[in-house]
């Protein structure tokens, strides 16, 4: 029994920008000793002017400082979402052998997965093999990780291939064991002719997706990575790559 899976990730709450200055809130004074005007200068208005361009220059110089820092926080906050101590799963495709996919979206991520366990115990008896793409080093430790953050010991044990799980990850098959020969699912898609036009946002747009509502552009991304990964499996098994 073929199961092919695909998960959607994010970070989880939010950006903590709580120890941060807010930039429009800085304000430098005439006073501030990093002030530096020039010396030879003897004329009170000159040397005024001097200041208040040199107070000017250190206010936007450290509002920029503000800004980057806020961005840098953000910006690891957004890369939480390759982790699973920071980040969080939104969602799971999965098909069954030549079946439709379907989308796994609850509320919180715990319906999700516990959606997703209650789904994937029913074939526990028919020699069940999870198929993915780049699987065995992101979603599967992902989702083993985040069930047991749930106590979903079950699909724990499913994500971590415990018997009579198996496992196979279509872009170890694609590598052949040749560490060059590295390939996104896009690119493998346009080389066997499989056509991505379903598919309306790339992976990286999920999170942005997310944060706007937009969360049927993710379900539709989501199956549209599923069905390709039917497809690529059935290529591979004309070619005698795969059972």
């Amino acid at each position: 029994m073929n199961i092919y899976i695909d998960i959607e990730t994010i970070p989880d709450g939010e950006p903590d920008l709580s120890g941060l200055v807010d930039p429009d809130s800085i304000v430098v004074l005439h006073d501030d000793p990093e002030i530096k005007v020039d010396r030879r200068l003897k004329d009170p208005a000159k040397i005024e002017a001097a200041r208040e361009a040199g107070r000017e220059r250190l206010q936007e110089k450290r509002r920029e400082e503000a800004v980057k820092a806020r961005e840098a926080a953000v910006e690891a906050w957004r890369k939480g979402s390759l982790s699973p101590l920071a980040g969080r799963v939104l969602c799971v495709g999965v098909a069954v052998e030549d079946a439709g996919p379907v989308v796994i979206m609850e509320d919180t991520e715990e319906a999700t997965l516990s959606k997703l366990e209650k789904g994937l115990a029913r074939y526990r008896d028919q020699r069940p093999r999870l198929w993915t793409w780049n699987g065995g080093r992101f979603d599967r430790p992902f989702l083993a990780k985040r069930a047991l953050r749930h106590k979903l010991y079950t699909l724990a044990g499913i994500c971590r291939i415990e018997k009579p799980w198996l496992a196979d990850d279509l872009y170890q098959v694609w590598g052949m064991g040749d560490q060059r020969a590295k390939g996104r699912l896009d690119d493998v898609c346009d080389l066997l002719g499989i056509s991505r036009d379903g598919n309306p946002i790339d992976g990286s747009e999920v999170l942005d997706r997310y944060l706007a509502g937009d969360l049927d552009a993710i379900r539709e991304h989501c199956i549209d990575d599923v069905r390709v990964l039917q497809l690529i499996g059935r290529e591979f098994r004309a070619a005698g790559w795969l059972e």
